[in-house]
């Protein structure tokens, strides 16, 4: 039986990523927040968990959702986009 290797992976909030290139760009300080996970899923897979996890979590219905706590308390009433990406 073949074991699969769990995947570590972040996601991140695009804006905020694209606002911190601009400010850092300026001289500024900037940081962006950076969900780091593991999964033995493929990524398309628990990237589509984390989506769904969001809007149950903009509804209020899941209070699991690190996108969704993101999206409610720094981008209130708009759309949360985000990136994943596989980190190893």
């Amino acid at each position: 039986m073949t074991r699969r290797t769990a995947i570590v992976y972040e996601t991140f909030c695009t804006q905020c990523k694209e606002a911190a290139k601009v400010k850092r760009g300026r001289g500024e300080e900037a940081s962006v927040n950076i969900y780091i996970g593991t999964s033995n899923l493929a990524m398309a897979d628990r990237g589509a968990a984390h989506l769904r996890e969001s809007r149950r979590g903009m509804r209020g219905t899941f209070d699991g959702s690190h996108m969704a706590r993101h999206a409610l308390e720094m981008h209130p009433g708009e759309e949360p986009k985000f990136g994943m990406t596989i980190v190893r």
